[in-house]
């Protein structure tokens, strides 16, 4: 059985904040409003911290017990969030603990465990604004825009190639890792949609054969791994600019083209209609800091639809084990409309489309 969410509720975030971070004494802490997470549990939180002349905002986030084991991982994570400073949007950064670590150690109960796990805890700055998901149809401006934001983060990574934080991402083992989607194939039969299941299996298929060879030799290196729309930040003053990035909890090494397909798999889920014409303009704004490679420009799509068949195996397996809830399958249903479409055009249609 997976382990479950950190049972951290309101009133011992609230503690724990005070407990482990420089909040001023005297100084209230806040609880604005608890984030959706998948694995996680994080709190949007106001705070005075000592030696600051104000409050601000912070996420507080209790990480899940699968990525507090490794403190290899976490160290890695650091790593991340540091160099990410450097990039051209903002991005969370963490704040210095009372015991000058930039996360902490706690146990704590669980209902579930006899012994109580040991979870990470960090404080992490917050991004203001909207997201992108929130924002509406983005507009071809600003998908220019998270063009250039996929292309630039992976660029701004690249200084970590050889280190030990690359080290510790590359053994770490995530079943959302694109580049292992086989694994997944596990749940072809739980697709209820028998054309889609059809679709999915050829994509796994085509994955196997002309990816899967060449994983060694293509460009690579970290990547965010999860740029949707959820974790793309808007400030609602400059709307067609990305203003921020969050949620590095995905990041994986592999080719630098399969950040850009999975990018433009979530995105092309807000164009149902248009989904592959609609998004050039963000190939066209990766491309003009990135170039691709004939190879990439072949095998773009093929991420593409990889990263959809991913998310309709996942949601409908999650739907097996959980039937009647339909929740889980509103991913699985909006891939599932983009996936087909994707894989009727030919690859003269798509170098048409994103020359």
């Amino acid at each position: 059985m997976a382990s479950p969410r950190p049972m951290v509720d309101k009133k011992l975030a609230l503690l724990l904040l005070k407990q482990l971070f420089p909040v001023a004494d005297g100084k209230e802490a806040e609880i604005i409003r608890e984030l959706t997470s998948y694995d996680d549990r994080n709190y949007h939180v106001r705070a005075h911290l000592a030696n600051e002349s104000e409050s601000r905002e912070f996420v507080f986030k209790v990480h899940h017990q699968k990525f507090s084991g490794s403190v290899e991982f976490l160290e890695a994570h650091t790593r991340l969030f540091e160099r990410l400073s450097h990039a051209s949007v903002q991005s969370p950064m963490p704040v210095t603990s009372r015991e000058g670590t930039f996360y902490c150690l706690k146990e704590l109960a669980h209902p579930l465990h006899s012994e109580p796990p040991r979870y990470a805890i960090r404080l992490l700055s917050y991004v203001p604004g909207v997201t992108l998901m929130h924002q509406g149809q983005p507009s071809d401006t600003l998908l220019r825009d998270v063009g250039h934001c996929v292309a630039d983060i992976g660029i701004c990574l690249e200084s970590l190639k050889g280190t030990e934080a690359e080290a510790a991402i590359r053994k770490r083992e995530f079943e959302w890792d694109i580049t292992n989607v086989l694994v997944c194939e596990r749940a072809v039969s739980c697709i209820p949609d028998v054309n889609v299941r059809g679709t999915v299996q050829t994509v796994l298929d085509r994955f196997r054969l002309e990816l899967q060879p060449h994983l060694d030799n293509m460009p690579s290196g970290l990547i965010h791994g999860d740029l949707n729309g959820m974790n793309v930040i808007i400030d609602p003053d400059r709307p067609h600019c990305v203003h921020g990035v969050i949620d590095i909890g995905d990041t994986i090494y592999a080719p630098y083209v399969a950040d850009l397909g999975i990018c433009l798999a979530y995105m092309m889920q807000l164009f149902l209609e248009t989904p592959a014409e609609s998004v050039a303009p963000l190939v066209k704004g990766y491309c003009s800091r990135r170039p691709l490679s004939d190879f990439e420009k072949e095998v773009l799509p093929l991420w593409v639809m990889t990263r959809l068949s991913q998310t309709i195996l996942f949601s409908s397996e999650a739907y097996s084990q959980d039937p009647g809830n339909e929740y889980l399958l509103q991913n699985a249903e909006t891939a599932g409309t983009v996936l087909p479409r994707l894989a009727a055009m030919s690859p003269d249609d798509f170098k048409l489309l994103w020359p």
